[in-house]
C-alpha cells in the first residue's frame, strides 16, 4: 500500500511538472502547479485528465513496476495511461520536442 501511494505521488509531480512545462499559451513555467493541492487537489486533477481521456507518463522505470502501476491507476480512476519508457534523457528530448512543436499527448 505504501509503494502504491508513493507511485502515485512520483506519477503527480511528474504529470504537473510536464503540463506546466507543455504550455502552449505562452505562460510561463513559474505559475505552474508544484504538488496535487497547488493544482486544486486530486479530485481536481482526476476529474481534469478524465475529461481529457487520458495521461501520459514518462518513465524511466521498469517495465514490470511501470505496467503494473498504469494498469492499478486505470483500474483505479478509469484513466487510460500512455506510457512512454526509455531512459531519462531520451525521454526529455522526447517530451521537449513534443512540446516545441505544439504536440499534446
Amino acid at each position: 500500500m505504501r509503494r502504491s501511494k508513493w507511485l502515485l505521488a512520483a506519477f503527480v509531480t511528474v504529470v504537473l511538472a510536464l503540463s506546466g512545462c507543455g504550455s502552449s499559451s505562452g505562460e510561463s513555467d513559474e505559475s505552474a502547479p508544484v504538488d496535487a493541492e497547488s493544482a486544486g487537489g486530486m479530485e481536481e486533477l482526476v476529474k481534469k485528465a478524465q475529461a481529457e481521456g487520458e495521461v501520459s507518463l514518462y518513465a524511466g522505470t521498469t517495465e514490470s513496476a511501470t505496467t503494473a502501476w498504469a494498469k492499478a491507476f486505470t483500474e483505479k480512476y478509469g484513466i487510460e495511461v500512455k506510457l512512454y519508457r526509455d531512459g531519462s534523457s531520451t525521454l526529455y528530448q522526447k517530451w521537449a520536442q513534443e512540446t516545441q512543436g505544439g504536440v499534446d499527448n
